[in-house]
């Protein structure tokens, strides 16, 4: 028993590894393929990829999922990814564009943009990868998240500057276990938007749930001494409640966005 512990407070505490690199795709190479595989220009990089490129991959588009499975080296150095409306059942093959092709780095990282909402279960161990590789910006949308899966999350994105969960349900029935997760946390934006909406987590009818979630946060000194602000948008609560509850628990210079 003693060895497990050990071993589950070291995994919290370390940074994710990224898996090998090998070949990188090259920028015309990854333009040529797209259009092959779905007789279009890429969303959001008509005139060609290049390190400053914002990347759009819309799952409702039926030729998109074609074209992630044609997918053979690791993507190229992108500005911005935003994977859209993203089908669980596919769930293996997204994997393997986690484990195998996700872009060698990129700013800033979506998953699941305007998707349904669903179980993040499927996604969770890969996502580590993937947090390996973003340098500033990564937000997950319109996911299932329990408590375990919170605590993963939190310790895989650590070093993120900006991190998201947006319009997701977060199972906050009682105080997240933080502390060790986020040994070393730099995050310095905390984005909850919509999270609290009454088709999530319905903060206004559960108020304790935010609550819980500030108090497991504050007990984390890291966090604590590196958190700027926190989105709170479309969730229901007042700025003063949540100024009351930050304030509570020792995020007195935290700018709130409501």
């Amino acid at each position: 028993m003693g060895n497990k512990s050990s071993s589950a407070s070291k995994s919290a505490s370390q940074k994710p590894k990224m898996s090998p690199d090998g070949e990188i795709m090259a920028y015309q190479d990854l333009a040529k393929l797209y259009e092959e595989v779905t007789n279009t220009s890429p969303v959001g990089c008509e005139e060609g990829f290049t390190n400053k490129s914002e990347f759009f991959l819309r799952f409702d588009s039926p030729e998109i999922l074609p074209f992630l499975k044609a997918i053979s080296k690791r993507l190229p150095e992108l500005d911005a990814l935003r994977i859209c409306e993203f089908p669980t059942e596919e769930a293996e093959s997204m994997n393997m564009f986690f484990k195998k092709y996700f872009p060698k780095t990129v700013r800033e990282f979506w998953f699941n943009y305007q998707g349904d909402t669903s179980p993040i279960t499927p996604f969770i161990s890969e996502l580590g990868q993937v947090s390996a590789r973003v340098t500033k910006i990564l937000w997950y949308c319109q996911f299932e998240i329990n408590q375990d899966e919170l605590v993963t999350l939190f310790s895989q994105n650590k070093s993120i500057e900006q991190f998201g969960l947006t319009r997701c349900n977060l199972d906050l029935t009682s105080v997240p276990n933080l502390t060790k997760a986020l040994v070393g946390s730099t995050i310095k934006t905390l984005i909850l938007s919509d999270s609290g909406d009454c088709n999530y987590g319905n903060w206004y009818e559960n108020p304790t749930h935010f609550e819980n979630l500030i108090e497991g946060l504050g007990k984390c000194p890291d966090f604590k001494k590196n958190l700027e602000e926190i989105a709170m948008c479309g969730n229901s609560l007042s700025e003063s409640h949540c100024e009351d509850v930050l304030k509570k628990h020792g995020f007195d210079n935290v700018k709130i966005w409501i």
